[in-house]
């Protein structure tokens, strides 16, 4: 079969304004943590993108957050995945000299950025980051998330992260986890910790080519798909654990997706 992809992913579109976002904010010991979420378009049993941003903040005054360790995220029963068409990038690619520019156009999944902070006496110094998804093993039920973290100054941080995509106990269905390790900065200073972030999931225009009855068509890849059926909206949870040893969780109801069955 013949390939030829776009990228895995569309510009993130209006996050915080979407009419279709839905938030809600928890409080841990020494973390408030805000989360919003939405699935765009929102349309049953269509693929779509999987949207989100966070906002963290201390509790206590002249702070920044305790830095992440881990996260998890899971979606409603009934989200699928279908990465027929897709690509696989490696952690051994993005960590060489090429890095995320190594990787096959098809195996890209995601993006998106935020604002890291460190700690240096008492001052705070903010930094920006991106982020890269890509696909590290695309095969049905051993699909694997690859997540490339690269900042620039006044800290050079360029690291990959590795998720394997499980299913969930209902009312979920698609998860996965991942571990965070500490983040060293400047001598003398915090490690590093994040402040605001956001990322979009999805492929509505990424497709390939193959032959059929021996003519080329092109045929585009799925990603995510919304469930056909919805009771009362879409469960999402995320999970967000702090070295300070406090875990925020937060569970989101999401719009059923237009045309859905009840």
């Amino acid at each position: 079969m013949e390939r030829v992809m776009s990228r895995f992913g569309v510009v993130l579109a209006a996050l915080l304004g979407c009419i279709c976002l839905v938030g809600a904010t928890t409080a841990g010991a020494a973390e408030n943590v805000t989360i919003h979420a939405a699935f765009t378009p929102n349309k049953a049993g269509s693929p779509t993108n999987a949207s989100g941003s966070t906002t963290i903040m201390s509790t206590i005054p002249g702070e920044i957050p305790s830095p992440i360790i881990g996260f998890t995220i899971k979606g409603p029963a009934g989200l699928t995945l279908n990465t027929k068409g897709t690509g696989t990038c490696s952690v051994a690619i993005l960590e060489g000299p090429a890095g995320p520019e190594g990787c096959p156009k098809n195996s890209v999944a995601g993006f998106g950025g935020g604002m890291g902070a460190l700690k240096l006496g008492t001052q705070i110094i903010e930094e920006p980051f991106t982020l890269n998804f890509f696909l590290g093993d695309n095969r049905p039920g051993h699909t694997v998330l690859l997540l490339y973290v690269n900042a620039v100054s006044p800290v050079s941080i360029q690291l990959t992260f590795t998720a394997v995509v499980e299913k969930e106990a209902a009312p979920y269905g698609l998860g996965f986890h991942f571990n965070i390790p500490l983040i060293p900065t400047l001598p003398g200073a915090s490690d590093a910790t994040v402040e605001s972030a956001h990322v979009s999931i999805g492929a509505p225009n990424v497709f390939y080519y193959e032959k059929v009855h021996g003519k080329r068509k092109r045929v585009h890849v799925k990603g995510l798909i919304l469930p056909k059926t919805c009771h009362g909206g879409l469960p999402v949870e995320t999970s967000i654990s702090f070295q300070d040893g406090t875990t925020n969780e937060t569970k989101l109801k999401l719009p059923c997706p237009k045309g859905s069955k009840k």
